[in-house]
């Protein structure tokens, strides 16, 4: 599981919260969210783009199958005939990201059925809170985000990116139910 540094755990949770069978929920979101990720990765893998309406996984949380994994870096080792992790770090021009690079492939590859649950059989993001707080927010304070409604939503985590407008004691104060 992938866990950027400003996701915060809501609810407790066991492995058997995450998979359904042998394969596990992902984040998803339209891939016109931050559609330049997908493009980038598209050229990357050598693909055509997703539409910009279409479901993908999203970033963190996020669980990723190490088999995907190895599979992606050695695609681009063969297609660039050169480390992927180098490859990648020299080539951001493409605006790739680890999540879409691995959505993108694992489709491709036909492997993603195998060791993920399709968007389509779960109803909701499980993994993602809705009141997730991005660099987009326009909201002014924290009064519309109630503990009590995150604690009632499915989801596990809640992400609070550090380009939000929100001081790092405002984040505390808000979620100190989760993170004390």
């Amino acid at each position: 599981m992938l866990l950027d540094a400003d996701v915060i755990c809501c609810k407790k949770f066991t492995q058997e919260s995450f998979f359904q069978g042998n394969r596990s929920v992902i984040s998803y979101g339209k891939a016109k969210i931050c559609y330049d990720w997908p493009k980038g990765s598209a050229l990357v893998l050598g693909i055509p783009p997703v539409g910009s309406d279409d479901l993908i996984m999203t970033i963190t949380p996020n669980i990723f199958a190490k088999e995907i994994v190895k599979n992606l870096l050695d695609y681009i080792y063969r297609r660039y005939d050169v480390r992927a992790e180098e490859f990648l770090l020299r080539n951001t021009q493409y605006h790739w990201s680890e999540y879409t690079l691995y959505y993108l492939y694992a489709v491709k590859s036909k492997m993603f059925h195998t060791f993920h649950v399709p968007i389509h059989e779960y109803p909701s993001n499980v993994l993602l809170s809705k009141y997730s707080l991005w660099r987009e927010s326009t909201d002014d304070d924290l009064t519309r985000i109630r503990v009590e409604d995150i604690i009632q939503e499915n989801a596990y985590f809640l992400v609070v990116q550090s380009t939000s407008k929100f001081t790092p004691g405002e984040i505390g104060r808000k979620f100190a139910y989760f993170i004390t």
